[in-house]
């Protein structure tokens, strides 16, 4: 990635990002790119109010998709102490199976 993307793309993650705690502002220079593989980046941003720390991941496209276009800015940013994990078989199992019995959405959250 060039140093101009990057530079542009760390200006518009800090003209929007607000700690999802205090509610303070994060400046661009509290923001630090940690790792980078293609279009791939993984950033930490610090809160200089109470001190929080989140990771941003973010994936460059030079002609955004219309998906990403429509994605929320806040389901992009995750806070260092979430913990995920890869979805297992027998849960893709089961979603299948409960897809397949559903009469209506409803009935997929009723259980």
């Amino acid at each position: 990635m060039e140093q101009i993307h990057l530079h542009n793309l760390l200006k518009e993650i800090s003209s929007r990002l607000t700690c999802p705690h205090c509610k303070d502002k994060i400046n661009i220079q509290n923001i630090e790119l940690k790792s980078q593989h293609k279009n791939l980046c993984n950033f930490d941003a610090h809160c200089e109010k109470c001190n929080n720390t989140l990771q941003i991941n973010a994936v460059v496209e030079s002609k955004p998709s219309e998906n990403a276009q429509k994605m929320n800015i806040s389901s992009q940013i995750q806070e260092e102490k979430e913990t995920h994990t890869a979805i297992t078989e027998s849960e893709v199992k089961d979603i299948k199976s409960r897809l397949q019995k559903s009469q209506s959405i409803k009935d997929l959250f009723s259980k």
